[in-house]
């Protein structure tokens, strides 16, 4: 059997044709350029075409059984309801320009637990309902005549005519009630949208034939099922091997990181810190995201060294935790453990000896203390896991692997291959095809295990909590309990 993935992820559009017997034997990416992907909004087309484009590659015009669709957790565009011709930009979660909005709605704390209760989500710039309402209140948006989906569901629409979506994605979006698995009643009516203004819920085993206007796009043949739209970080547990309850967590470092772990209830914290949604099995997925990771690194890069230097090269010259400034990771505002999307980042603490390295490395250790933030928290809900699963460009640098398990104090899992998320979108194809039993019989690509350092996370330890110092937000004494649903 062979199986198309089709994803757009944050920044690139990405495809993977993978067989059953051969596993992958294509694999294609291409970065968005810089005008059609910029302040957290990306144009919809263009990432569409572009996605369609890898998808041709990667297909190459042979045999296809099956296509799967992902995308990223947290976007939203509104289309026309009559014609679906996008009319506003893709909003990812990147999109900062409502968190003035949210900041102040969090300030009402009844209606923030009461959301949070209902939907795993907070009021905060990552999730669409918020963005809907500050740009109909901002720039007058009229929802009444628009329809609304994620750009996973764009393409869907664009490659079988109907637009579906799951309730994966969808909660994920911050608009499923974890209660009903269904879409949010009271968010709905706070939006003023009917159900027909959103996508069609279907899960992994319900797909959709291919139209002859999809089909022409890819250079395939009409009729082959495509499976509708699942999220990244939902096929990383897929793709890891992750989807037991109570089994792996997984750590995922890319453009942003996050930490999950599938659970067989609902799991929330008190006060909230993390976020709860629906696997793509509608279990449910317990979690933490962080808005900054290689994106920060990226950004490090680009002033701390000359034009042309790499991360390899600047990666040459380790500098030991004690001798590294704090930096708070906040370049894009605060997910989790605060969620203040509007908290500056920082470099506190530094000093006229560092220089560029040290920087450079403060940036490294001061994503991860996020991260490490995130993890403790995750720990007290569902206990410290057997096996941490990592993932994302992080594996592209192998001194930054070794200080992740070095903060965390724990051994990690690294596959030879990055792509989890496409290679979980591959499992549940086959499940739903018939090929496998079930996803979990999918073969794991060879493992890497890299072992912490007892000594060097004594040091880091020394170095987190000057970081807790300066992070300022959890005061002593402050419980970690679980939120009843």
């Amino acid at each position: 059997m062979r199986i198309l993935v089709l994803e757009s992820s944050t920044t690139s559009a990405k495809a993977m044709l993978y067989s059953s017997r051969e596993g992958i034997l294509r694999s294609c990416a291409q970065a968005y350029s810089p005008e059609h992907n910029r302040n957290g909004m990306q144009d919809a087309d263009y990432v569409l075409a572009e996605t369609l484009r890898m998808g041709r590659e990667a297909a190459a015009g042979g045999p296809v059984d099956m296509i799967t669709v992902g995308g990223v957790w947290h976007s939203v565009l509104c289309c026309a309801r009559k014609t679906m011709e996008a009319v506003t930009p893709v909003y990812s979660w990147s999109y900062t320009g409502a968190a003035e909005f949210t900041r102040k709605l969090r300030q009402d704390r009844a209606y923030t637990l009461d959301y949070y209760r209902r939907c795993g989500c907070m009021p905060h710039v990552t999730y669409s309902p918020f963005k809907l309402m500050y740009l109909r209140q901002a720039e007058g948006l009229d929802l009444s005549d628009k329809f609304c989906c994620e750009q996973s569901a764009y393409n869907y629409y664009h490659l079988t005519g109907q637009c579906a979506s799951s309730a994966s994605t969808a909660s994920g979006g911050g608009l499923i009630n974890l209660r009903t698995m269904d879409y949010d009643g009271e968010t709905r009516k706070e939006l003023g949208l009917s159900l027909d203004q959103l996508p069609e819920l279907r899960t992994y085993r319900e797909p959709l034939p291919l139209s002859g206007k999809g089909a022409a796009a890819l250079g395939l043949k009409s009729g082959i099922p495509v499976l509708p739209p699942m999220p990244d970080g939902g096929l990383n547990q897929a793709g890891a091997a992750a989807l037991d309850p109570g089994g792996p967590m997984t750590l995922s470092v890319g453009t942003s990181a996050a930490l999950r772990r599938t659970m067989d209830r609902p799991v929330l914290s008190g006060p909230p810190s993390t976020w709860c949604y629906l696997s793509p099995e509608n279990t449910y997925i317990s979690g933490a995201a962080t808005a900054g990771a290689c994106n920060c690194l990226d950004w490090a890069l680009e002033r701390f060294f000359p034009a042309g230097t790499t991360h390899a090269q600047a990666q040459e010259a380790p500098v030991p935790p004690e001798e590294l400034p704090t930096f708070l990771p906040f370049l894009f505002g605060e997910r989790c453990p605060g969620w203040r999307d509007d908290r500056p980042a920082s470099l506190p603490g530094l000093r006229g000896f560092h220089g560029s390295s040290h920087l450079y490395y403060g940036v490294m250790q001061g994503i991860l203390f996020n991260l490490y933030q995130c993890y403790q928290t995750l720990c007290g809900l569902s206990g410290v896991p057997e096996t941490i699963k990592l993932s994302g460009g992080i594996l592209r640098a192998p001194v930054w692997v070794q200080m992740c398990c070095d903060v965390f104090g724990h051994d990690m899992e690294c596959p030879d291959l990055e792509q989890a998320s496409m290679l979980g979108a591959a499992a549940l194809a086959l499940e739903a095809g018939g090929a496998l039993a079930s996803s979990r019989d999918f073969p794991q690509p060879p493992q890497t295990v890299v072992h912490y350092q007892p000594e060097a996370h004594r040091r880091y330890e020394q170095a987190y909590q000057r970081y807790l110092s300066w992070y300022g937000r959890l005061q002593p004494g402050e419980e970690r309990k679980e939120v009843a649903i």
